[in-house]
Formats: C-alpha cells, sequence, structure tokens
C-alpha cells in the first residue's frame, strides 16, 4: 500500500510525520481486529522543508487482502489530521525493487541488436 500527500503550513515536516505515524497505528490496530499479523515493512519519506512537505508512506503485508480497507482509511487524514494536509487514498500495488551490482566485464557477452 502506497500513500502520497502533501502538508503545507509551518512546521510542515512535523506535521507530515506526525499524520504519517498516527495513520501507521491506525491501520496496524485495523490489522490486529482483523486478526491479520503486524506489516512486514514499512516505511516514511518526507520530502521538502518547513513550509511544504510531501509524504510518501509505504507498507507491505503478505496478504493483500488485509490492506485492501486501508486504502479508503489514508484519506481520512485529509479531513481529520493536520490543517492544510490533502492525502489521497492509497493505491494497492506489488511491491518491484531494482538491485545494484557489480560482474566482471569477461562475464558478460555484449550484443547489438
Amino acid at each position: 500500500l502506497m500513500v502520497v500527500g502533501s502538508v503545507i503550513g509551518h512546521r510542515a515536516r512535523d506535521k507530515a510525520n506526525r499524520v504519517a505515524q498516527t495513520l501507521l497505528a491506525r491501520w496496524r490496530k485495523m490489522l490486529e481486529a482483523g486478526g491479520h499479523p503486524e506489516f512486514s515493512e514499512s516505511r516514511v519519506e518526507l520530502l521538502g522543508g518547513d513550509f511544504e512537505v510531501t509524504l510518501r508512506l509505504g507498507v507491505k503485508h503478505p496478504n493483500q487482502k488485509a490492506l485492501a480497507p486501508l486504502v479508503r482509511e489514508s484519506a481520512t487524514a485529509s479531513v481529520s489530521m493536520a490543517q492544510g494536509g490533502l492525502i489521497g487514498p492509497g493505491t494497492l500495488s506489488p511491491v518491484i525493487s531494482g538491485y545494484c551490482f557489480l560482474m566482471p566485464k569477461s562475464v558478460v557477452t555484449p550484443v547489438v541488436d
């Protein structure tokens, strides 16, 4: 589940972090109430300064169905949390990861097509 939003105003960074932590706490309670295990991973990213911040909040869970009710819950942050916040409903998508590594040149055969 990935949630993205903006928070503006004085101490926007603090507000955005508080929104993220509050959403995580609410989501954990919802998972527990549904009999689901904890998230396997969570990540909060705050991009910006003191007056305007973009918030990215992501969580991983082994059961995608456990995340479905949380999609709508994320949008409540816009109306019931920090003033100046606009947090959209989350999106469910598979997690794609890229990994960098080094290989000896002798192992790779270059091809021009």
